[in-house]
């Protein structure tokens, strides 16, 4: 029973964090090389915050991950992310559109 439950734990948390990487509805998930730091962090918040098509942004620098929020009506493309996070000095590792992953 103990072998059960613990098989269970594990099945739960892997299935978890396979569904927390995937991107909800008008958000989308960047993997960024590159992300160190706090001053990474505000350096890529401070550059989304100016685009017009982004309502949030979110960097988490122990996944590398950024995640933009999508101001209603808006689409940003994959380029234009692509151009401001090079432009900020990082690398694009992947894009995650609402679970579809597309490469820069």
């Amino acid at each position: 029973m103990r072998n059960i439950c613990l098989a269970l734990v594990i099945m739960v948390t892997a299935i978890s964090s396979v569904f927390a990487q995937v991107a909800a509805p008008g958000e989308i998930q960047i993997k960024v090389n590159g992300l160190v730091c706090d001053f990474c962090a505000r350096n890529i918040s401070k550059v989304f915050s100016k685009v017009k098509e982004v309502s949030n942004v979110d960097v988490d620098l122990s996944r590398k991950l950024v995640t933009l929020a999508l101001a209603p009506g808006f689409v940003l493309e994959d380029e234009k992310i692509g151009k401001l996070i090079r432009d900020a000095g990082y690398q694009v590792v992947s894009i995650n559109r609402g679970g579809a992953g597309a490469a820069p």
